[in-house]
């Protein structure tokens, strides 16, 4: 704190008590903007959509503005539903991802719509914004009588309520209430099992998250199975005079094991280990700069995430794995090609150079996104990395049918434009608001930092640094 500046601990607690007043009313009035903004972004036709998918006229999958998204009319049931495009407006004000903003607005409407008692302890200060919206997220898809019971039942007492109360009020409700619909929802539960790996948790050292939901009696019988591994491992390395693993660190081990039958079944037997089976494709950026100072140090270009050199020299020599090696991009180079569509070689080059969506907050991989050219193709925009991108599909239509605009800075780099007159600046470190206080006019750019006639197909090196 500043010199001079009473910093007692009665002062103190004054002031945090002040700030967090501030806090508060401020988290509220965004809940009231976030209703405000969804009035004012109604989606006229969700109410003739929803009745066709009822009667069967329409299929499902054609609902969601232009035909490419899907609505899932659970989440907003009881709740008026907005534009396609209302979310993106608010969340580049906020500076968050389009999901969190459409998260923020859901919760927001089903306070106001679904849990009167609750969003009237909200409005007078009695409650706080975010134990509300905790609420607003249990009761979301629900029938209105399981809103009302849980809105009885948690306004009085939201202070004292956590995340596994609210959940149990819920249940509770709904085998009450419902009992039908939750043998209906049992049965689509079954049909909802995964297992996906959390591509966000790899960093550095290549370890990374694993998380399934199955039947209770598939997951404790996978839980069998690896501790069984984990023991055989634990003889193994006790066998070869290696160092003991903690029993949790053996258990991952034993997923990798598991991962080839074969070799599961010739360790648990004590049998000779089979050829190996499992096919792993490694791919890296490498610099020369980078591999003179720090050895061998590249990127997973899959994930766009840093490897350590030893890590790398770990996963080549693990013998229980075929490594296969890809031909080699050049991403320094500038290639182009004349075709509009953009797939095989092409594509990989966009998805190792850019390896989200490049709209502002979203991070949604660029093997499931679409990409776009930055100038159109029909208005003599190239197919060449300087004017292909990764848009995820919700802000690729921004992009085409809503006014959002971005210009390449340089490689890497992209400086959006919304129109709520917002200026954004994507690049490798993130995302930044950058709007001045008068915006200039702004250009669209050329389609390629690289002046070249016509769309020539051959791919040629970049003369020397892009203009800026």
């Amino acid at each position: 704190m500043e010199a001079g500046v009473d910093t007692t601990p009665t002062t103190l607690v004054a002031r945090v008590r002040e700030v967090d007043a501030v806090r508060r009313a401020a988290d509220l009035e965004l809940l009231q903007l976030a209703a405000a903004w969804a009035d004012a972004h109604p989606d006229l036709s969700a109410a003739d959509a929803a009745t066709s998918v009822a009667t069967g006229a329409v299929d499902p999958m054609t609902i969601g503005g232009l035909g490419e998204e899907v609505v899932d009319f659970d989440d907003w049931r009881g709740i008026p539903t907005v534009a396609w495009d209302a979310a993106a407006g608010l969340a580049t004000a906020l500076g968050r991802s389009t999901p969190a903003a459409d998260r923020l607005i859901r919760q927001a409407l089903t306070l106001r719509h679904r849990l009167p008692r609750l969003w009237g302890r909200v409005l007078d200060g009695s409650v706080e914004s975010f134990r509300a919206r905790r609420v607003a997220d249990a009761v979301v898809g629900r029938p209105d009588d399981v809103c009302a019971d849980v809105d009885a039942h948690v306004a009085r007492v939201v202070d004292t309520v956590g995340i596994t109360t609210l959940d149990r009020l819920v249940e509770e409700a709904m085998l009450r209430l419902h009992p039908e619909e939750v043998e209906l929802e049992r049965l689509a539960q079954l049909d909802a099992r995964f297992v996906k790996i959390d591509e966000l948790s790899i960093n550095h050292t290549g370890v990374a998250d694993l998380t399934a939901r199955a039947e209770w009696a598939d997951l404790a019988a996978f839980d069998e199975a690896v501790s069984a591994v984990a023991k055989a491992l634990a003889q193994q390395d006790a066998a070869a005079d290696l160092p003991a693993d903690t029993l949790d660190v053996r258990r991952s081990r034993a997923l990798g094991v598991l991962a080839d039958p074969a070799s599961a079944l010739a360790l648990l037997e004590a049998g000779p280990a089979p050829s190996p089976r499992r096919r792993t494709q490694l791919v890296l950026h490498l610099t020369l700069d980078a591999m003179a100072r720090h050895g061998l140090l590249g990127r997973d270009g899959r994930l766009d995430r840093p490897l350590l050199g030893q890590a790398v020299r770990d996963w080549c020599g693990r013998r229980d794995t075929h490594l296969t090696v890809t031909p080699v991009h050049d991403l320094e180079e500038h290639v182009q090609v004349g075709a509009y569509e953009i797939e095989g070689r092409m594509r990989e080059r966009v998805e190792l150079a850019h390896p989200t969506c490049v709209f502002p907050w979203c991070a949604l991989p660029a093997r499931r996104c679409d990409v776009d050219h930055r100038v159109a193709w029909g208005d003599d925009g190239a197919s060449c990395d300087y004017n292909l991108a990764p848009l995820c599909r919700r802000h690729h239509r921004l992009k085409t049918h809503r006014g959002y605009r971005y210009t390449l800075i340089e490689p890497g780099t992209w400086l959006w434009r919304t129109p709520h007159g917002l200026q954004l600046l994507r690049d490798r470190h993130g995302s930044h608001d950058v709007t001045p206080d008068q915006p200039p006019a702004g250009r669209p750019g050329a389609s390629c930092l690289v002046a070249s006639p016509g769309r020539p197909t051959a791919a040629r090196p970049r003369a020397g640094p892009p203009a800026r």
